[in-house]
């Protein structure tokens, strides 16, 4: 997607047509759900993946629901640049969905956009309340991959709260260069059985073991289909979080002061800190 630095970038088109590259009409379907139970609040994304329309699906169908939907999460605000400069008046909310899910594909995930697109109609088509609007999601997409998608801003997909609150501790160019590094998708932290060799975890996951047992991989999707999973040689778990710190000037432990545990804190090391810092590890 384009940006202040890099200027537009077309989306890619591609042809002959693979039907390969066409996951399916269900997996965009399951995206747009996940999509709006996340900006919907409420029980959000992860309650959405028990959904049917999306624990019915395939393994890498599912996982590429949730990548198109965490796409669409992470450059909302460009995403919805691109089409209110096409879109005339605004249309109803499951038609938006679609254009969502289908830009998200296109200019973030690299789709063909001949998949993004046809799928996108045909969904527009299925339901009764969407069909009057499938010539409508079909030229918008079409001219965006045949335009481009123009200027867009990655500060734009951040809430206005935050992007005051940046502006004002880091100014204008901490801002952009927080909200670039915001857009894209973390790695994922994995911590591995004491038996087992995180450099072995590390080749199946495509990643790299860190200090600590710690394996790091920019693998993306569903964890439950990776290498190891079912029989739990490791679990996800950011690096920073599966180290205790020592007792120091960051907390300035002593004995008979508590420390209160932060959410994910894991009890047994809770309790070996307060050991160290002489309590009996009892609250």
């Amino acid at each position: 997607m384009a940006d202040k630095a890099r200027g537009p970038r077309p989306a890619r088109v591609e042809a002959p047509r693979d039907e390969a590259a066409d996951i399916g009409v269900e997996a965009r379907l399951a995206a747009g759900i996940l999509l709006n139970a996340a900006l919907e609040g409420r029980g959000g994304l992860d309650s959405a993946l028990t959904f049917r329309e999306v624990s019915s699906l395939e393994g890498p169908d599912r996982a590429f629901a949730r990548a198109v939907a965490m796409a669409a999460l992470r450059r909302l605000g460009e995403i919805d640049q691109i089409l209110d400069r096409r879109l005339q008046k605004a249309p109803p909310l499951a038609v938006r969905t679609i254009l969502r899910v289908a830009l998200a594909q296109t200019l973030v995930l690299e789709t063909p956009a001949f998949a993004a697109v046809s799928t996108a109609v045909k969904l527009a088509e299925r339901d009764p309340k969407t069909r009057p609007y499938k010539n409508l999601v079909n030229a918008v997409l079409r001219g965006v991959g045949r335009d481009g998608p123009g200027l867009t801003t990655a500060e734009s997909n951040l809430p206005d709260w935050l992007s005051a609150r940046w502006k004002a501790t880091w100014g204008e160019a901490g801002l952009v260069a927080l909200a670039l590094a915001a857009r894209e998708e973390p790695a994922t932290d994995l911590s591995v059985k004491p038996d087992v060799d995180p450099a072995a975890v590390a080749a199946d996951v495509e990643g790299e073991a860190l200090e600590g047992g710690t394996v790091r991989t920019g693998r993306r999707g569903d964890v439950a289909t990776w290498p190891g999973f079912e029989d739990g040689t490791w679990w996800v778990q950011d690096a920073a979080a599966a180290v205790l710190h020592p007792p120091g000037p960051v907390l300035e432990a002593r004995p008979g002061r508590h420390v209160a545990p932060t959410a994910g804190a894991d009890r047994a090391a809770l309790q070996g800190f307060a050991l160290n810092v002489g309590g009996d590890g009892g609250g």
